[in-house]
């Protein structure tokens, strides 16, 4: 099914995959829906859903469901265990889903990430993601009690590419200046 060296492979989505895997923290609320067959079975869109897999074990779900001509919602449901390494491939594969979805026609695709989940947020920034806006208790019931706020992303087709460049630009900037403060602090 996937490869044995530690590399993802993905393959496409099937609703059994969900209950295979264990979730990150800030997606726990979620395994009740995960649970539901009708729920997987609606989420299953084929060429824009997908699994990765490493050593043949699930790591994560995600795919682009179309909500009406020129819209459609981004999904990700992920492990607390993807390996650090799998990361730029995942991402690599998402954006060329979520472009794959653009050229079918879905201009704009949204996608939440909740409101304490700072990787998260800087993931999908990284993927072209842009223009937060906050929505309240929007969360199913998690493990806690009570529903968490999440914010709602937005790509579209013409802005997704401008949006890539600046979240590299600025990552560079912040990757020189911490460079440039070890260099301080070992200087003094």
């Amino acid at each position: 099914m996937a490869m044995s060296s530690g590399a993802i492979a993905f393959i496409p989505f099937h609703p059994k995959h969900m209950a295979a895997i264990e979730l990150q923290e800030a997606q726990a609320c979620f395994a009740v829906l995960m649970s539901k067959p009708s729920y997987t079975q609606a989420i299953c869109e084929p060429g824009l859903s997908f699994s990765g897999v490493v050593a043949d074990r699930v790591v994560g779900c995600a795919g682009v469901l179309p909500q009406w001509p020129g819209r459609a919602i981004a999904w990700a449901v992920l492990s607390a265990h993807i390996p650090a390494r799998a990361w730029p491939a995942i991402t690599r594969h998402v954006i060329r889903v979520l472009d794959a979805a653009h050229a079918r026609g879905h201009d704009r695709i949204e996608c939440t990430v909740d409101c304490g989940h700072f990787t998260g947020m800087a993931w999908v920034r990284r993927m072209g993601f842009d223009a937060p806006v906050r929505l309240e208790r929007y969360s199913p019931i998690g493990p806690g009690g009570g529903a968490r706020d999440h914010f709602l992303y937005r790509r579209f087709a013409d802005q997704a590419a401008g949006a890539m460049a600046e979240a590299r630009r600025v990552r560079r900037a912040l990757a020189l200046e911490i460079a440039a403060e070890i260099k301080r602090e070992k200087a003094a």
